[in-house]
């Protein structure tokens, strides 16, 4: 709103009231939107590069990501010190902010301050991308199969370990499924089946298995199977 002041009820974003904004997702101190002609918006604490502007000045109002102008941006996600986005004109993921742990899946630990393509996922189509706080993840059609990469604390890339991974990993244990969406917090993840199965992995405590025996960490996917018959659908 061009000030750092809360606001306690809903409030129009002013910058875009002239736009159709189809998509947002929000971190603890940043927010981007994407329109219904493919523009990315960010704004927020541009730290570490997460907004993408090319710098780490803070933004009080949207600003465009003007390094992603003339490629079509589907969706955006973020995190809590990065972001990342898939565009379809060509398509490709992008990722930029924080490197710490490989979150951005270019194969270091470098931070990028502009929009960086992803070059392990440049072959694929990729549907859907996620942010967590120290990881990140992406959905690739047509199959529908999980990778993951970034900080692996508890388990939460679902690979069977604690290791931290800078370059995209399918997550083997799921790939006899086929996943619509994916969600990642600061230490666990979740995905959903396109049979509506949810699965989730991680830290112990946020899980939702503790109706099944005390929850401890999950290093691999594992299946919430009170839910089957609920038809989760997101």
């Amino acid at each position: 709103h061009g000030n750092s002041k809360d606001v306690y009820t809903p409030k129009v974003v002013r910058g875009l009231q002239s736009k159709l904004i189809r998509q947002v997702s929000c971190a603890e101190h940043h927010v981007a939107a994407v329109s219904e002609t493919g523009v990315l918006f960010t704004w927020g604490r541009g730290q570490n590069g997460r907004l993408g502007h090319g710098g780490t000045d803070n933004e009080l109002l949207p600003k465009v990501v003007e390094a992603l102008m003339g490629s079509h941006v589907a969706q955006a996600s973020c995190g809590d010190f990065h972001t990342s986005c898939v565009t379809l004109n060509p398509m490709q993921v992008y990722t930029w902010g924080l490197g710490l742990s490989g979150r951005l899946g270019h194969g270091d630990e470098a931070d990028c301050n502009l929009p960086t393509p992803v070059d392990a996922l440049s072959g694929p189509h990729v549907s859907s991308v996620a942010c967590g706080g120290h990881h990140s993840a992406a959905i690739v059609e047509p199959s529908g199969h999980l990778m993951t990469w970034g900080g692996g604390a508890f388990g939460k890339l679902g690979h069977g370990n604690r290791l931290a991974q800078t370059s995209p990993k399918l997550v083997a244990v799921l790939q006899a499924k086929k996943l619509v969406a994916v969600s990642l917090g600061p230490h666990h993840s979740a995905a959903l089946t396109q049979k509506g199965e949810v699965y989730t992995w991680g830290q112990s405590g946020r899980l939702g298995h503790a109706s099944q025996g005390a929850e401890v960490d999950e290093m691999l996917p594992r299946r919430h199977s009170l839910l089957d018959h609920v038809g989760v659908c997101q």
